[in-house]
C-alpha cells in the first residue's frame, strides 16, 4: 500500500491478515513490528525462524494463519 510501516500498522489494526516483504531497512519496520507484537500478531523470517530488526525479510500475521503463510512462501 505504500510504506512497510503503514502496512504493518494496518495489520496490527486488523485491516489485513498477513504481510510479507523483503528488502527493507531496520528503520522501515522497527516500530511497527513492536505494535504488531503488542496487538497479538506474529513476526518471523520468511522461513518461519526468529526475526530480528536487522533481517531484511519478514512475514507478519494475525498469528492465526502464520504457519500457513510460512508454508506458502517457503
Amino acid at each position: 500500500m505504500g510504506s512497510a510501516s503503514a502496512d504493518l500498522c494496518a495489520l496490527a489494526e486488523g485491516k489485513m491478515d498477513a504481510y510479507f516483504h523483503s528488502g527493507f531497512k531496520p528503520w522501515d519496520v522497527a516500530a511497527a513490528t513492536l505494535i504488531i507484537e503488542k496487538a497479538g500478531g506474529k513476526i518471523t523470517s520468511l522461513k518461519g525462524g526468529d526475526w530480528n530488526v536487522f533481517d531484511s525479510e519478514i512475514i507478519a500475521s494475525n498469528n492465526i494463519i502464520h504457519e500457513r503463510m510460512v508454508g506458502l512462501i517457503d
